[in-house]
């Protein structure tokens, strides 16, 4: 009866030294894991501030270009007309 109960309390030991191990691995994997999202979660949020700086960029751009594009259309008009030779 001795040996039974040395037995099952080596296997009970064994079987609560297994579990607590694993408990800290899995432990240390999640805090890995959540590591690892809130870094790709900075890293993300950097790539979007460049998206929406170039975003930005480009839309000022074209701007630009809708209004050079009218001025020069605006003078060249206005030239062509000055230029022009009068029909008589």
């Amino acid at each position: 009866v001795v040996v039974f109960f040395l037995l099952g309390a080596a296997t009970f030991g064994l079987l609560g030294i297994r579990v607590w191990r694993l408990t800290l691995k899995v432990k240390t994997e999640s805090e890995q894991t959540i590591y690892a999202i809130e870094k790709a979660a900075r890293a993300l949020g950097g790539i979007t501030r460049e998206v929406d700086g170039a975003k930005l960029h480009l839309a000022r751009l074209k701007q630009l270009r809708v209004r050079r594009i009218l001025v020069d259309r605006v003078v060249t008009r206005g030239l062509r007309r000055l230029l022009a030779r009068r029909r008589t």
